[in-house]
């Protein structure tokens, strides 16, 4: 079906005027893996995304813990299908997880009272829907436990038997890079946490694994790192490449994030992720995630190449304009780069 789509799109393309324009393609905000070639590992896809999703209301200390100004559901419409999502849980016996940054609680929206958390339900009840309205579309979610001490068995246990077993069709769970139409219509789970390696959990529903995430919080700075992916049994089958420097002046982080955008990632990595974070707090004593409008502003005004694969580029304070720059990069006059790996 997607092999239809890409040649409808370049016939579409041949039959509009020039110079090229989005609204000329069909390509939208909210359906643009939809002319995307099946074939393509989600590790060749440039995918925009969000550092902190759930961020846009909090309880408390908003200064240093609002990353967003869009919510979940307004960063999906806007064409973002990365979400970096921070979870917390009271204690042991608690049947739900809500979302946190640091020491402050998301909240659902504006109105909400201060008590008023925005939990993981509220959350995969926006992608669910998302996904049921644009089935071709997937959307990566990379959890985190935050705050909360639960071994990460515990914790894996309450984030699965309470909310994803529920509604297993709606997951990619193998520890594996799955191609876009294994994906499609799914959220593909990424999982920071630790998993067990038994009867229940196996590499066919634990999620892709990158627990061994590397921390870059030098205030000067630092190369990305290249860590190994690898299944329950230890065997490696992939890599992340990661620039995550989030403590560090806007200056210094667009540097970093320039030099990764400068040398783009070869064709023969096809399997391999590359993300690289645009967000940070800056190096002063209390963090400030607006430092990364700077670093946004910078991204605006630089020159991204259709048909470059430059991975996954996470923001905070994502915004439509942000995020089209980034996935119309999967397309080379409105028609999709074909997968490498086939």
């Amino acid at each position: 079906m997607k092999k239809f789509t890409a040649l409808f799109l370049a016939l579409a393309f041949l039959f509009t005027a020039a110079p090229y324009d989005i609204g000329a393609t069909g390509i939208t905000a909210s359906g643009w893996m939809s002319g995307l070639d099946d074939d393509l590992l989600i590790s060749e896809i440039n995918i925009p995304g969000s550092h902190d999703a759930g961020t846009a209301y909090v309880n408390v200390f908003s200064y240093f813990s609002v990353c967003q100004d869009l919510t979940i559901e307004e960063q999906l419409n806007a064409g973002v299908r990365y979400l970096d999502i921070r979870l917390y849980a009271e204690s042991e016996t608690t049947d739900r997880l809500r979302l946190v940054h640091g020491i402050s609680s998301c909240r659902e929206s504006a109105n909400s009272a201060l008590w008023d958390y925005l939990y993981f339900d509220k959350v995969l009840e926006w992608v669910y829907n998302f996904l049921s309205s644009n089935e071709d579309e997937t959307v990566i979610m990379c959890i985190m436990q935050e705050q909360s001490s639960l071994d990460a068995h515990v914790f894996q246990n309450l984030l699965y038997n309470n909310y994803i077993s529920k509604n297993t069709d709606k997951w990619y769970l193998d520890n594996s890079v799955p191609k876009l139409s294994q994906a499609r219509g799914k959220i593909v789970l990424v999982r920071r946490y630790g998993s067990a390696n038994n009867e229940v959990y196996t590499n066919s529903n634990c999620g892709i694994d990158f627990t061994k995430w590397p921390d870059q919080s030098s205030k000067s700075g630092e190369d990305a790192k290249t860590v190994n992916v690898s299944n329950l049994n230890g065997t490696d089958y992939s890599k992340l490449h990661l620039q995550d420097n989030y403590k560090t002046p806007a200056n210094v982080k667009w540097n970093l994030v320039k030099k990764y955008l400068d040398q783009p990632a070869g064709s023969s990595e096809y399997n391999e992720f590359f993300i690289n974070f645009l967000s940070t707090s800056g190096s002063g004593l209390i963090g400030q995630p607006k430092t990364s409008l700077q670093v946004n502003e910078n991204f605006s005004s630089y020159t991204l190449n259709p048909g470059t694969r430059y991975g996954w580029l996470i923001f905070d304070f994502v915004t439509e304009e942000l995020a089209e720059k980034v996935y119309m990069t999967n397309f080379i006059n409105g028609i999709s780069k074909n997968s490498e790996a086939s």
